[in-house]
């Protein structure tokens, strides 16, 4: 029976791409792949990503592994990108305002220090 490692190398080779194509797709080395396809025991996001970059399911080689933990965190990271762009707006609209008010005192305390100089 296979080993993980020894699953990911075969279905990568079959996939067609290329040990440096993945390497750069997984953002590791391709001596950390190699490295890899020797571990007996590989976490499941590292199989999911694999699986997800070459088009492979994994679930049928390697038990319980589920594609649920892929793509649960997804939607989560919608709602915090669609709730920091909210963040960003408002704070940017705060920002602006307030440089629109920091302008207008500037211009009020300017006016005011030539009216003193003209009155002796």
């Amino acid at each position: 029976m296979l080993h993980k490692g020894e699953i990911i190398e075969n279905a990568i080779r079959q996939s067609g791409y290329s040990i440096t194509e993945m390497a750069k797709k997984l953002n590791i080395s391709r001596r950390h792949l190699y490295n890899l396809f020797q571990k007996y025991n590989i976490d499941n996001d590292t199989i999911l990503k694999v699986g997800k970059f070459i088009n492979h399911d994994f679930s049928e080689e390697i038990k319980g592994l589920s594609y649920s933990l892929l793509e649960e965190p997804v939607e989560k990271y919608h709602l915090e990108i669609d709730k920091t762009k909210k963040e960003i707006e408002y704070w940017k609209n705060k920002y602006i305002l307030l440089l629109e008010e920091y302008k207008f005192l500037l211009e009020k305390t300017k006016k005011e220090d030539l009216s003193n100089k003209k009155t002796p």
